[in-house]
């Protein structure tokens, strides 16, 4: 099945669909065309991008139990086009039992991340040092602490960053009543001004005076004028696809993540490139044409450095929002960025992260280190879970969450597992109410959603099994409450699948984690 889009601009970009109707080849105007190959669970398996028989961008990816990626192998092209060893790149992953990137290793130079029990960075360690992080009971980050600089954070009631200090001088920030981020005044003087429409979105943004504005179409970039003498006009399809500026037609090329890193010209000539590290900071930026459109597809502001995800402005060296969530749907830390794993998300609204698409559930390949262990020279806060202790496990071992208030205390929980509620076999039917409940016990792929399951006092279980029904995996469109990521556990869980339990008290996660001494029996 092929589906094309064009217009009278000269724009077109074909799309070819395999038999799950997944998008298997993407072909430009151009002739730059993109493969796409998958797993058996829907994850991106490989991405090849040619212009003719010139090789711009190849990677084969990895993923482990929990559909976390943890390799990334193959090559970009740079600037003029590919040669041989041109930009080669071996990327590996590694996270916690939370799911939480602690090191990318970009071609043999680790970048280690260390979290305290909130989510909330404490360190940072690459070759050029250990970065450390200091934050207050709010979560809110106040100090920064680098072999090189030492930056100072003050906020206003309302959760927002209004001035950084650092050795280069004061950043500030305003906001306005509806707590939008409308100026920043550098270090160096430089002055950004944003102004939002009646629906929240920027449509304006002075950069030391140049203004340049913007119309949306549900909530997407259609065009920008005022920053060029031309205007820009945006094409969207499967994501940002081209601009045009003037009688100039570019293609945008994106990688896993949606994020670009070629811009091409009507000739299939590359004239910009970028690379960018998990978090988003770029790391190589080649540009001929101006671009705001950057990583994981979304709008970069050169003078602050920032992201604009709409709701809120992120800033990808501390790896955190600017501003709270007000949404607070998304985890108890109202300033993470994806939850500590933009490998697998992103949030483009700035209110709650999403999968990158395509989503992607179990590998063929399972990789256990990255539950929880110690890996190369990084290492992790929480306890390392062996994958089965010696018991039998299948391949689809997966790691699951279930939070429980405090009326069910751990020792009983180890000793008995837990027993489902009702005795029907409708695993839908089971997700819809506490008064459906059937023969299963709920559980989620993600610890935060199990979390906020806990109440403000609770225990979050960690649990490893291959025994459950992944809801929105079979169900699709149907399931309930697809925002729970549900695991439905048939005929219960048993006390040898219990990992261990964290303890929940005022609403955070306190004191060690606690292992139960009866994991990995019979």
């Amino acid at each position: 099945m092929t589906f094309t889009i064009f217009n009278d601009d000269g724009l077109e970009v074909r799309y070819g669909y395999d038999a799950l109707n997944r998008i298997s080849r993407i072909h430009y105007g151009n002739g730059v065309e993109t493969a796409y190959t998958y797993d058996g669970d829907g994850n991106i398996r490989t991405l090849e991008t040619k212009a003719g028989e010139n090789v711009l961008l190849s990677f084969a990816y990895q993923y482990d139990g929990n559909g976390n990626r943890t390799a990334k192998t193959g090559m970009q092209a740079a600037l003029g086009g590919i040669t041989a060893g041109n930009n080669a790149l071996d990327i590996s992953y590694n996270y916690d039992v939370r799911g939480q990137l602690l090191e990318e290793r970009r071609n043999g130079a680790s970048v280690c991340y260390a979290y305290d029990k909130a989510g909330n960075r404490i360190r940072k360690t690459d070759v050029q040092g250990e970065i450390r992080y200091l934050y207050n009971a709010k979560n809110q980050l106040i100090a920064e602490e680098s072999p090189a600089d030492r930056k100072q954070f003050s906020y206003d009631r309302q959760g927002g960053i209004i001035e950084e200090k650092n050795a280069a001088g004061i950043r500030l920030f305003s906001y306005n009543s509806r707590h939008q981020q409308t100026r920043v005044e550098t270090e160096t003087g430089s002055v950004q001004e944003n102004r939002y429409d009646a629906e929240g979105l920027r449509f304006e943004l002075l950069e030391n005076g140049r203004r340049t504005s913007f119309v949306y179409h549900d909530g997407e970039l259609l065009q920008e004028e005022g920053r060029e003498e031309q205007k820009t006009s945006y094409h969207l399809g499967a994501g940002m696809e081209a601009f045009r500026r003037g009688q100039e037609l570019s293609y945008y090329h994106r990688d896993e993540q949606l994020s670009t890193v070629f811009v091409t010209d009507g000739q299939g000539e590359i004239r910009n490139s970028y690379q960018y590290d998990a978090f988003g900071i770029p790391l190589e930026t080649t540009e001929q044409l101006n671009n705001r459109i950057r990583y994981t597809g979304q709008q970069y502001d050169d003078v602050t450095g920032q992201y604009y995800l709409r709701a809120r402005y992120y800033n990808p060296v501390a790896g955190r929002f600017m501003q709270e969530d007000v949404y607070q749907g998304d985890g108890l830390n109202l300033y993470a960025y994806c939850g500590n794993n933009p490998v697998v998300y992103d949030d483009p609204s700035g209110y709650k992260r999403k999968a990158c698409p395509p989503q992607g559930k179990i590998s063929e390949s399972v990789d256990e280190t990255s539950y929880g262990k110690s890996s190369s020279n990084c290492t992790e806060l929480v306890p390392y879970y062996p994958a089965n202790n010696g018991a039998e496990s299948g391949s689809n071992t997966k790691t699951l969450f279930r939070g429980d208030r405090a009326s069910v205390v751990p020792d009983d929980v180890f000793k008995n597992g837990f027993k489902p509620k009702g005795t029907h076999n409708d695993a839908l039917l089971h997700t819809k109410s506490n008064t459906t409940a059937g023969n299963f016990v709920s559980t989620s792929g993600d610890i935060v959603i199990a979390t906020e399951f806990a109440g403000k006092n609770g225990y979050v279980y960690v649990i490893r099994t291959n025994n459950y029904v992944d809801i929105n995996s079979i169900y699709g469109a149907g399931a309930y409450f697809p925002e729970q990521m549900e695991f439905s556990i048939p005929g219960g869980i048993k006390p040898y699948e219990i990992v261990g339990a964290y303890k929940k008290q005022g609403g955070k996660i306190i004191g060690d984690f606690i292992p139960n001494p009866n994991f990995g029996g019979n």
